[in-house]
């Protein structure tokens, strides 16, 4: 078996965003376009299959759980699922060396881009229902007016307790939903009410 985390680098306790950072550096080492050795095309390939199979979570438990107890599991199908995976995780590192390094490194590997991209929409795995949507145009809407006051003098106390509870409501289950989905349910919320004050008056 593979030492996936000697290839790439890292230590056992690396998070996805060091090990992501270990193939950047090392795809700029190895890459074909920028190393000719023979052995580099190779040495890419195995890193690029390190990476697939470390960044991901559920190959990454398996592979674990056979570092620690010499198996995959109890289920006699479960090494066969790991070969899969490893094969897959191989052709996805093959197509990766087919990339140009630009490309390789603007795209899949951009760190800034990812890291944006996490801001705006949140991490993975994270699923709102309609009162959560309700919850965060409220909050954002009493913030907006507490930011208005904020230039009055009198909205700073209200506009920081307000700042703080937003800000923890940006995080569901431990993980952060970004503040895209806060920003969506405020202008809505606030469209709403702009409606309804309307239609009251007019």
């Amino acid at each position: 078996m593979k030492n996936y985390y000697s290839i790439l680098g890292v230590p056992p306790t690396a998070n996805q965003q060091d090990i992501r950072k270990a193939y950047r550096e090392k795809a700029k080492l190895y890459h074909p376009d920028v190393n000719k050795n023979n052995d580099a095309h190779k040495i890419f390939i195995d890193i690029g299959e390190a990476y697939e199979i470390l960044y991901n979570p559920d190959t990454r438990k398996q592979y674990d759980d056979f570092l620690r107890n010499g198996t995959y599991s109890s289920q006699a199908s479960s090494s066969n699922d790991f070969s899969s995976q490893q094969n897959k995780a191989r052709q996805k590192a093959e197509e990766y060396a087919k990339m140009s390094l630009a490309d390789l490194l603007n795209g899949i590997l951009d760190l800034a881009y990812l890291a944006t991209k996490t801001v705006v929409v949140g991490q993975k795995g994270v699923w709102l229902d309609i009162g959560d949507y309700i919850s965060l145009g409220l909050k954002g809407t009493v913030l907006l007016i507490c930011l208005g006051l904020l230039f009055t003098g009198i909205g700073t106390i209200p506009g920081a307790a307000i700042g703080l509870l937003t800000s923890k409501s940006l995080f569901k289950n431990g993980k952060f939903i970004g503040i895209g989905p806060l920003l969506i349910s405020t202008v809505t919320m606030v469209c709403a009410i702009g409606f309804f004050v309307f239609k009251l008056l007019y």
